[in-house]
């Protein structure tokens, strides 16, 4: 394997980003673990190679490669509209290294009403999955608990889950 080097970290960066959007913190974690593997491999890195990370970062944060803002108002946009529950969008956002008030903040501009965003696609997956009102009169009853349980995993509150499933959104 090729020696690890600043060159080479932010080539590999410069390659994560042309391929995928990312947050800083996010950005930061990938390289890490490019650092980590080098080590792994049996690389010698040298002892400021922990601040390659932050200039190259910092680079791409002055360059506009990396907007956390734009990457937050995005990823939030895309993951309402693909029917997940604002629960999921908060976990999957910190995870990738986003603030919670970035996240309000995002869901705020974007005019998004976060009860209406579960009702909406909670009401979306229970269509989608054919599940709760969909089915016949004695299978809701049978299954009640078991699609109450796919509501829950996707993040919806009980509440939304129950109106989602008698139809009543």
């Amino acid at each position: 394997m090729k020696k690890m080097s600043y060159k080479r970290l932010y080539n590999k960066a410069l390659f994560y980003l042309s391929r995928y959007s990312s947050s800083s913190e996010n950005l930061r974690q990938v390289l890490e673990r490019n650092l980590k593997k080098a080590s792994y491999e049996g690389q010698e890195l040298p002892p400021d190679s922990a601040e390659w990370i932050d200039k190259i970062v910092a680079d791409f944060l002055s360059l506009g490669y990396l907007d956390d803002k734009r990457y937050i108002e995005g990823k939030v946009r895309s993951l309402v509209d693909s029917g997940k529950s604002t629960k999921i969008i908060f976990l999957k956002l910190i995870q990738k290294g986003c603030s919670e008030e970035e996240i309000e903040n995002a869901f705020n501009l974007l005019e998004f009403d976060k009860e209406k965003v579960d009702m909406k696609n909670s009401k979306k997956l229970v269509l989608k999955r054919k599940i709760g009102f969909c089915r016949s009169l004695e299978e809701q009853d049978l299954f009640f608990q078991k699609d109450l349980a796919v509501l829950a995993r996707a993040g919806f509150s009980f509440n939304i889950a129950q109106k989602a499933l008698k139809g009543e959104i």
